[in-house]
């Protein structure tokens, strides 16, 4: 049943969790999960996209990629980001606000001199360049993301 269509009347609900835990969790292990977690459920089909947009999911995203003091989160978040981008449904809930958003996340990306978020950033960059679908599988998510590891 792995990432199987059969699950994700199951997975739905698991969405306004993951989205909270993402915006309120002070532990980084928990953002970070949260936010692969996210694009997890957005990388092998449209199913759960719909919801994906209606929790804000690629708001919180954008926030965390923006905003959270800790590596991990902010790297899988802005991966996860260009997971989300590329289904029709989640391009139709974006705002002039989170366009905003999106231009300064690949933006700050883009100037990191981490080049695994110079990566990331170039990614959702691309995939705004590409029409969204809802084919079963979206555009160039053959990719996986890099492992983050922080020293603490």
């Amino acid at each position: 049943a792995f990432h199987s269509p059969a699950l994700y009347e199951y997975l739905e609900a698991a969405v306004a969790p993951l989205v909270a835990a993402l915006r309120t969790d002070h532990d980084e292990k928990t953002r970070a999960n949260a936010a692969g977690a996210l694009g997890n459920l957005a990388r092998n089909g449209p199913l759960l996209s719909r919801e994906l947009a209606r929790q804000g999911a690629l708001q919180a995203l954008l926030d965390t990629a923006a905003n959270d003091s800790s590596d991990a989160p902010l790297t899988i978040a802005l991966f996860s980001c260009g997971t989300l981008i590329a289904w029709s449904n989640i391009r139709a809930s974006i705002c002039l606000e989170t366009q905003t958003r999106i231009q300064l996340v690949i933006q700050n990306g883009l100037a990191s001199n981490d080049k695994t978020i110079v990566r990331y950033a170039t990614r959702l960059q691309s995939k705004l360049a590409i029409a969204p679908t809802d084919a079963s599988s979206p555009i160039s998510n053959h990719d996986t993301p890099t492992t983050v590891t922080r020293n603490i």
